[in-house]
């Protein structure tokens, strides 16, 4: 008895100790099963014990008790334990082809926290950790469906531990026995596990299009934003916080003192000013924080942080317009008599005259103070656009550079989603993928497959986001319009603007994209459509001009706008539509018109080659300010309505007739001036013979008086005033002579006399009075002496 005791001592030793040889052939893995242990049996199907610090951070990891152990027996020679203590188990490496993915799950570990249904790796890690199952288990895994998949994979992993579903075979020793006893007979299926075929294969976007990717679990996407980025932000935001440098200081810029006379001060003031700006490095420009501008009525207008590196030059010149006094008109002085009213009058003005000649001297001076400082301050716009302009061209480049990381999608920590571990957030992902076949796991991830976005040549699109993190609002701080933010920011108007040269992975769902035409656009204001997209509401201006002529006029303007300024096009305009319809339309109708209101037809017609230049300084003056160029301003047609050319030819006929009329009157007037001339001198020369005096025309009434009476005088006398032009109704002229006298006399019906006889008794007469009168000089003469 004692001996038998002895042997079955010696045999449990035997057995007990690991001579047992274990052959593992190629493509072939085996584990170790613990049938026993001094520990106590377990439920876990690779028992394990976590040893954590105070921070609960694990340190080591123990596998004791029965069942699985974590080592994997690869191909070779091993020697085990007896039966007794230990059960080996053969089981296949996973072999997953090139054109199937297959769906691992995870026998061990934590269990899932309510509400999730996959397990995604640690942060940092890959596939490579379901190599060690102690790793996985440090790392803190759990059991479940992995949200990565398997492709083209030819490894071995723990049997007990992961279970690969492929769509012809399942590997791996299934946990519950139920299915295990299925996989014993041969039956175990993907339908056991709940998987359909088709979840078996690769997920394709074809060419030309992206696939939008939407996650089916995890957690919420935090800040309530409508879609996430995985991985975040910070890849691209800390870029962002390196830009600009920040180890120099600026230095004082001191702006000349405009109110100064001295036009030579101003000049040095300004050249050094100058001189110190452009000596400036594009560093020192691009943090410029100090004083920026400082006199007058200007105020002050400065950068107070990083983000606001300069003011826009759009509105910071808000000085009051002075307009060009008008001297005042002194009083005429009264002259004669005056009356006592006249005076006080006279006296009123003159001191009101007086109270505006001081004023219009004060306002003289101001005016010509105003001058001199418009000078200098459109000197200094121009100066300040040019440096705000230069530092808005750094940023541009410098968010250029960004916006590529930004739109790429840089997916490589997560492997176009293909290795998805860290924190994931259930919902729509705004990184898209590109072209090519996928390894998703199809009950996690979701895809739509989108075109592409092409930006044709000569445009440009400018962005908002409705996801991303909050700040980097580089909004000048008097732009008072939409805000602009640097790319991939929410909350406004990304500053760069996508350009064209390929086709852009752009997450249309969530990314408002406007295209705006950057070469040279034509625009027609006129009832003629034409092939542009923007101008279908432009149509011919009709205006009543200032002699109430109604004008038609169709003119064509041509502008561009430069990438550069359409993030700014857009957060002032909203779109190019609006820039046109709106704006535009409103800006050149409106000056059109009240130059046509201000102005003859005939004005008009012959200055459209200025009005075309007007308007042209008008819209530059208006649009420079968002750096949009205005090529040319055409006006193409001005016509005035139909009525007004049979107005300017009946008109014109009326004024040839006039001319004619005039003409003709001129020549009768000139003709009878002759005639008249001519019996005046016949006149003259009859009374010159007669006597040679001045009263010769006296002498012959007086003459006719005596002869024949008071009736033939007053009638000579009316005779005289018809032939001077001072009696009306007397169509033609008469020359006052003896014999027109005589005959004119005879004809009077209270004349007897024929004209012979009329003449012998004036003649005899007029010879009686002039020796009568020469008579009376001479005696005159000879008292005189």
């Amino acid at each position: 008895m004692f001996t038998l005791i002895i042997l079955a001592i010696l045999l449990l030793v035997l057995l007990s100790l690991p001579i047992w040889p274990v052959y593992v052939p190629e493509g072939i893995q085996k584990v170790k099963y613990r049938r026993w242990s001094s520990f106590g049996t377990s439920n876990q199907v690779i028992p394990y014990q976590i040893k954590y610090n105070d921070k609960n951070e694990p340190l080591s990891i123990t596998f004791r008790g029965s069942g699985y152990k974590p080592d994997r027996l690869t191909p070779g020679l091993y020697f085990c334990r007896s039966i007794i203590f230990d059960r080996v188990e053969t089981a296949e490496w996973p072999n997953v082809g090139s054109e199937e993915v297959g769906i691992v799950i995870s026998q061990v570990g934590k269990q899932l926290p309510p509400g999730r249904r996959f397990v995604f790796l640690p942060e940092g890690t890959k596939l490579d950790l379901l190599q060690s199952v102690g790793m996985y288990l440090l790392k803190g895994g759990q059991i479940g469906e992995l949200a990565t998949v398997l492709t083209s994979y030819v490894k071995p992993l723990h049997p007990a531990a992961f279970l690969v579903v492929t769509r012809h075979k399942v590997y791996g020793i299934p946990y519950d026995a139920g299915l295990r006893t299925k996989q014993k007979k041969g039956n175990l299926t993907y339908a056991d596990f709940g998987f359909k075929e088709t979840d078996f294969n690769l997920t394709t976007v074809e060419s030309g299009k992206i696939g939008l990717v939407t996650l089916q679990n995890g957690d919420p996407i935090p800040n309530g934003l409508p879609v996430w980025r995985h991985g975040g932000w910070n890849d691209f935001i800390g870029d962002y916080e390196k830009w600009p440098p920040k180890d120099y200081k600026l230095p004082l810029l001191e702006m000349p003192d405009l109110n100064k006379k001295n036009t030579e001060e101003i000049d040095e003031a300004f050249a050094k000013l100058e001189k110190e700006w452009l000596e400036m490095s594009e560093e020192k420009i691009a943090v410029l924080k100090s004083q920026l501008l400082k006199y007058g009525d200007l105020g002050k207008v400065c950068s107070n942080n990083v983000v606001d590196i300069m003011p826009q030059p759009m509105s910071i010149y808000s000085y009051e317009e002075v307009l060009e006094p008008q001297q005042p008109e002194e009083p005429e002085v009264p002259k004669g008599e005056v009356s006592p009213k006249d005076q006080h009058e006279y006296i009123q003005k003159r001191k009101k005259y007086e109270g505006d000649l001081v004023k219009y001297r004060e306002d003289k001076d101001r005016y010509d103070l105003y001058l001199n400082e418009l000078e200098w301050k459109k000197k200094l716009k121009k100066l300040t656009e040019d440096i705000w302009w230069k530092q808005w061209d750094r940023e541009y480049k410098f968010g250029s550079e960004l916006l590529r990381r930004v739109i790429s999608w840089d997916c490589s920590k997560h492997g176009n989603y293909t290795n998805l571990t860290g924190q994931i957030y259930a919902g729509p992902q705004l990184t898209p993928i590109l072209p090519g076949s996928y390894a998703f796991n199809k009950h996690l991830i979701v895809v739509k497959q989108v075109e592409s976005t092409n930006v044709p040549a000569n445009q440009a699109l400018a962005v908002v986001s409705a996801t991303g993190p909050q700040g980097h609002d580089i909004t000048p701080s008097n732009f008072k319009f939409n805000p602009i933010v640097r790319p991939g920011f929410i909350g406004g108007i990304w500053s760069v603007a996508i350009g064209p040269g390929q086709r852009y992975p752009l997450n249309t769902d969530y990314l408002e994209l406007d295209s705006w035409i950057t070469s040279i656009m034509v625009l027609y204001w006129s009832d003629n459509k034409t092939m542009s997209p923007f101008d279908k509401n432009l149509n011919t201006i009709r205006r009543l001009s200032k002699d109430k002529v109604y004008m038609n006029v169709d003119l064509n303007a041509k502008i561009s706008i430069p990438i550069e300024a359409v993030p700014f096009c857009k957060a002032r305009f909203g779109s190019q539509e609006d820039l046109v319809n709106g704006y535009l339309q409103a800006e050149v109708t409106s000056w059109t018109m009240k130059f046509i209101e201000g102005h003859t037809a005939e004005e008009i017609l012959t200055a459209q080659e200025v009005l075309g230049k007007d308007l042209h300084r008008h819209l530059t003056a208006l649009l420079s300010k968002y750096n949009i160029e205005v090529r040319e301003i055409l006006f193409e047609k001005v016509d005035p309505e139909e009525s007004y050319y049979k107005i300017v030819n009946a008109k014109t006929l009326a004024d040839m007739g006039a001319k004619t009329a005039i003409a003709e009157k001129d020549l009768a007037v000139q003709q009878g001036l002759r005639n008249q001339q001519r019996g005046i001198a016949e006149a003259l020369e009859t009374i010159e013979v007669a006597r040679g005096t001045v009263g010769a025309r006296k002498l012959l009434i007086e003459a006719v008086k005596e002869t024949l009476g008071e009736k033939a005088a007053n009638a000579l006398v009316i005779a005289q005033e018809l032939v001077s032009g001072k009696h009306p109704g007397m169509p033609t002229a008469l020359a006052i002579t003896a014999d027109k006298v005589a005959d004119f006399l005879s004809t009077l019906p209270f004349i007897t006399q024929s004209a012979n006889e009329i003449k012998v008794a004036l003649t005899e007469k007029l010879e009686e009075k002039t020796q009568a009168t020469d008579q009376k000089k001479s005696d005159a003469t000879d008292k005189t002496l």
